[in-house]
Protein backbone atom coordinates (compact mmCIF):
# COMPACT_ATOMS: atom_id res chain seq x y z
CA UNK A 1 0.00 0.00 0.00
CA UNK A 2 1.66 3.24 -1.00
CA UNK A 3 0.00 6.20 -0.12
CA UNK A 4 -0.42 8.99 -3.21
CA UNK A 5 -0.79 12.83 -3.19
CA UNK A 6 -4.31 14.30 -2.80
CA UNK A 7 -5.21 13.38 0.80
CA UNK A 8 -6.64 9.84 1.68
CA UNK A 9 -5.62 8.29 -1.79
CA UNK A 10 -3.46 4.73 -2.37
CA UNK A 11 -2.77 2.41 -4.46
CA UNK A 12 -2.67 -0.91 -4.39
CA UNK A 13 -1.56 -4.75 -6.04
CA UNK A 14 -4.84 -6.48 -6.18
CA UNK A 15 -2.81 -9.28 -7.08
CA UNK A 16 -5.92 -11.31 -9.14
CA UNK A 17 -7.20 -8.73 -10.85
CA UNK A 18 -10.47 -9.75 -10.49
CA UNK A 19 -13.78 -7.30 -8.91
CA UNK A 20 -14.43 -5.45 -5.61
CA UNK A 21 -18.05 -5.49 -4.48
CA UNK A 22 -19.78 -2.59 -6.15
CA UNK A 23 -16.88 -1.07 -7.67
CA UNK A 24 -14.94 -0.93 -11.49
CA UNK A 25 -12.73 -3.83 -12.15
CA UNK A 26 -9.25 -2.85 -10.37
CA UNK A 27 -6.94 -4.83 -13.06
CA UNK A 28 -4.15 -5.13 -10.75
CA UNK A 29 -4.10 -1.74 -9.18
CA UNK A 30 -6.48 0.30 -7.70
CA UNK A 31 -6.92 3.73 -5.90
CA UNK A 32 -8.23 5.11 -3.27
CA UNK A 33 -11.44 7.27 -4.08
CA UNK A 34 -12.02 9.44 -0.83
CA UNK A 35 -14.93 11.27 -2.18
CA UNK A 36 -16.57 8.43 -3.23
CA UNK A 37 -15.41 6.13 -0.64
CA UNK A 38 -14.72 3.56 -2.91
CA UNK A 39 -11.68 2.30 -4.95
CA UNK A 40 -10.72 3.11 -8.75
CA UNK A 41 -8.54 1.20 -11.33
CA UNK A 42 -5.69 3.94 -12.04
CA UNK A 43 -6.73 4.28 -15.67
CA UNK A 44 -6.75 1.10 -17.51
CA UNK A 45 -4.90 -0.49 -15.09
CA UNK A 46 -2.29 -3.30 -15.82
CA UNK A 47 -2.20 -6.84 -17.63
CA UNK A 48 -0.77 -9.00 -14.75
CA UNK A 49 0.27 -8.47 -11.20
CA UNK A 50 2.44 -5.82 -8.91
CA UNK A 51 5.82 -6.70 -7.51
CA UNK A 52 6.61 -3.33 -6.33
CA UNK A 53 5.75 -0.14 -5.83
CA UNK A 54 7.67 3.09 -5.00
CA UNK A 55 6.32 6.86 -4.87
CA UNK A 56 7.85 10.23 -5.61
CA UNK A 57 6.07 12.64 -4.02
CA UNK A 58 7.82 15.75 -5.89
CA UNK A 59 7.07 14.59 -9.04
CA UNK A 60 3.44 12.96 -7.93
CA UNK A 61 4.69 9.11 -9.86
CA UNK A 62 4.22 6.12 -8.84
CA UNK A 63 6.74 3.81 -10.50
CA UNK A 64 5.52 0.38 -10.83
CA UNK A 65 7.11 -3.14 -11.55
CA UNK A 66 5.84 -6.60 -11.94
CA UNK A 67 4.80 -9.13 -14.05
CA UNK A 68 2.96 -7.27 -16.56
CA UNK A 69 4.07 -6.15 -20.27
CA UNK A 70 1.15 -3.48 -20.65
CA UNK A 71 0.15 -1.03 -18.82
CA UNK A 72 -2.78 1.29 -20.01
CA UNK A 73 -2.59 1.68 -23.42
CA UNK A 74 1.02 1.18 -23.67
CA UNK A 75 3.40 -0.91 -23.54
CA UNK A 76 5.48 -1.16 -20.18
CA UNK A 77 9.24 -1.92 -20.41
CA UNK A 78 10.99 -4.88 -18.74
CA UNK A 79 7.61 -4.35 -16.49
CA UNK A 80 7.77 -1.33 -15.16
CA UNK A 81 5.59 1.74 -15.91
CA UNK A 82 4.84 4.82 -14.23
CA UNK A 83 1.77 6.24 -13.06
CA UNK A 84 1.63 9.81 -13.43
CA UNK A 85 -0.87 11.23 -10.64
CA UNK A 86 -1.39 14.73 -12.10
CA UNK A 87 -2.56 13.82 -15.85
CA UNK A 88 -4.04 10.64 -14.62
CA UNK A 89 -1.94 8.29 -17.39
CA UNK A 90 0.48 5.79 -17.24
CA UNK A 91 3.56 6.61 -18.89
CA UNK A 92 7.18 5.20 -19.56
CA UNK A 93 9.50 7.99 -19.12
CA UNK A 94 12.80 8.06 -22.00
CA UNK A 95 15.30 6.80 -19.16
CA UNK A 96 12.73 4.04 -18.14
CA UNK A 97 13.33 2.64 -22.21
CA UNK A 98 17.18 2.07 -21.28
CA UNK A 99 16.53 0.09 -18.49
CA UNK A 100 19.28 -2.54 -18.66
CA UNK A 101 17.51 -5.83 -16.84
CA UNK A 102 19.26 -8.01 -19.33
CA UNK A 103 15.88 -10.05 -19.36
CA UNK A 104 16.01 -10.33 -15.85
CA UNK A 105 12.69 -9.13 -14.38
CA UNK A 106 12.45 -6.12 -11.60
CA UNK A 107 11.12 -7.13 -7.90
CA UNK A 108 12.14 -4.58 -6.09
CA UNK A 109 11.54 -0.60 -5.89
CA UNK A 110 13.39 1.62 -3.13
CA UNK A 111 13.09 5.49 -3.70
CA UNK A 112 15.40 7.87 -1.47
CA UNK A 113 16.86 10.80 -1.90
CA UNK A 114 15.46 11.70 -5.42
CA UNK A 115 17.53 8.21 -6.84
CA UNK A 116 14.95 5.09 -7.78
CA UNK A 117 16.58 1.93 -7.17
CA UNK A 118 16.24 -1.00 -9.29
CA UNK A 119 16.57 -4.65 -8.10
CA UNK A 120 16.23 -7.85 -10.93
CA UNK A 121 15.40 -11.04 -10.61
CA UNK A 122 18.93 -12.06 -11.49
CA UNK A 123 20.31 -9.50 -8.07
CA UNK A 124 21.25 -6.34 -10.04
CA UNK A 125 21.31 -3.11 -9.04
CA UNK A 126 20.30 -0.03 -11.13
CA UNK A 127 19.92 3.43 -9.89
CA UNK A 128 18.19 6.23 -11.87
CA UNK A 129 19.89 9.45 -10.81
CA UNK A 130 19.19 13.29 -11.37
CA UNK A 131 21.19 13.07 -14.76
CA UNK A 132 18.49 10.66 -16.07
CA UNK A 133 20.48 7.92 -16.92
CA UNK A 134 20.53 4.28 -15.20
CA UNK A 135 23.86 2.99 -13.71
CA UNK A 136 24.46 -0.23 -11.82
CA UNK A 137 25.90 -0.63 -8.50
CA UNK A 138 27.54 -3.88 -7.59
CA UNK A 139 29.77 -5.18 -4.97
CA UNK A 140 32.70 -7.52 -4.24
CA UNK A 141 34.76 -9.12 -1.62
CA UNK A 142 37.23 -11.54 -2.56
CA UNK A 143 38.60 -12.39 0.82
CA UNK A 144 40.51 -9.89 1.26
CA UNK A 145 39.47 -6.63 -0.71
CA UNK A 146 36.20 -5.33 -0.46
CA UNK A 147 34.93 -2.97 -3.81
CA UNK A 148 31.68 -1.06 -4.44
CA UNK A 149 31.70 -0.52 -8.36
CA UNK A 150 29.56 2.41 -10.22
CA UNK A 151 28.69 1.33 -13.76
CA UNK A 152 31.61 -1.09 -13.93
CA UNK A 153 34.33 1.25 -12.36
CA UNK A 154 35.73 0.66 -8.72
CA UNK A 155 34.17 3.87 -6.57
CA UNK A 156 35.47 2.97 -2.65
CA UNK A 157 37.55 -0.29 -1.27
CA UNK A 158 39.34 -1.30 1.61
CA UNK A 159 40.84 -4.25 3.27
CA UNK A 160 39.22 -4.51 6.38
CA UNK A 161 41.18 -6.23 9.18
CA UNK A 162 40.00 -9.26 11.57
CA UNK A 163 37.62 -12.06 11.11
CA UNK A 164 35.85 -12.36 8.08
CA UNK A 165 34.17 -15.82 9.00
CA UNK A 166 30.64 -14.52 8.38
CA UNK A 167 30.47 -12.16 5.12
CA UNK A 168 26.65 -14.19 3.97
CA UNK A 169 24.76 -11.36 5.13
CA UNK A 170 22.26 -9.85 2.78
CA UNK A 171 22.65 -6.37 1.04
CA UNK A 172 20.22 -3.59 1.47
CA UNK A 173 19.79 -0.58 0.10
Amino acid sequence: LRKLGGGDEAAYDTSSGSEAAGVEPPRFIAAWDASRSAWRALGAGLDAAVSAMAYDEKRGWLYVCGAFARAGPGAAHAGMAVWDAARHVWRVPPPLARLPTSGASLVQLVLGDGVLYARSSAGRIHALRGDGAWHTLGTQFDGTTRRIFFDGATVASDTPSGSHANINTNFCL
